[in-house]
């Protein structure tokens, strides 16, 4: 018997680029890395989708420690394909999150939730979008302002993925010397990606071609097989750590300074 999980929306919110939409046309050509579509029930608001049985990226991560790399760079690699797959087909996500990553039992990532997601390519045409939505602590600095390119929202929050998966927990809650990431294999090149993705010009931001062609990405570390390696030097803790820092603190100044100006920053999703 075949398990599929049940999800229900409120079909006075139905557009043309609504999630069941997004859905079934995203499943159009198979993904692993994707929650499949399988069918919709118009009349009960209901949404027919795959059954994932190994529950969230998130229960994965051990609160202050995170997980080793090695199983990290396996669910970033299927998180990176998984990305490759929706924006191929025009769509951006806009909330990748640990919450909205889900494994099935053989450890197969799919990417879950196309809540706030919209088209942003049609007929080789693309649109700038504006709309503040996502879940806050992953959004990019462009999200916060309410005008940006569309790839590059996915990029920054899968880069906020992989540090929460390799440090334990969101990189600005203890933004100190005395905050390090539980790395084991958090090598030069490592600081070189994370600074990459998280550039704060959208522009200069690391591409997804980029990330899957880089040196972290493609290591052999060999699956779940964790060998004896050197102690990074507190330097290096300290190198990558700053450059998160950094450019967090920038976003972090950019949510202060709208909040005042606006009392609240909103969170949506129309465009």
């Amino acid at each position: 018997m075949c398990c599929v999980a049940l999800k229900c929306i409120d079909l006075r919110k139905f557009q043309n680029n609504s999630e069941a939409y997004l859905q079934r046309l995203l499943s159009s050509k198979e993904c692993d890395n994707m929650i499949r579509y399988i069918g919709m029930r118009l009349n009960e608001l209901q949404i027919y989708l795959e059954y994932a049985d190994g529950g969230e990226l998130f229960d994965q991560i051990e609160p202050d420690v995170g997980m080793p790399p090695v199983k990290a760079q396996f669910y970033f690699r299927q998180l990176l394909n998984g990305l490759k797959h929706i924006h191929s087909m025009g769509v951006v996500h806009r909330d990748i999150k640990p919450e909205n990553l889900l494994l099935t039992g053989q450890d197969v990532l799919k990417i879950s939730d196309f809540g706030m997601a919209t088209v942003f390519r049609h007929s080789d045409r693309e649109r700038m979008l504006n709309a503040t939505c996502g879940t806050l602590p992953y959004a990019s600095p462009q999200v916060i302002k309410g005008l940006y390119k569309a790839e590059p929202v996915d990029i920054w929050s899968s880069g906020v993925v992989l540090v929460a998966m390799l440090a334990g927990e969101l990189p600005w809650d203890s933004a100190s010397r005395h905050y390090f990431f539980s790395l084991s294999l958090l090598i030069t090149s490592f600081s070189a990606l994370i600074r990459a993705i998280l550039t704060e010009n959208e522009n200069t931001r690391a591409t997804l071609q980029r990330i899957m062609e880089h040196p972290w990405t493609n290591a052999n570390f060999g699956k779940y097989c964790l060998q004896e390696i050197p102690t990074m030097s507190l330097e290096l803790h300290i190198l990558v750590l700053n450059i998160v820092i950094q450019a967090l603190l920038r976003r972090a100044q950019l949510v202060s300074q709208l909040s005042k100006e606006n009392g609240y920053l909103p969170i949506g999703a129309s465009g």
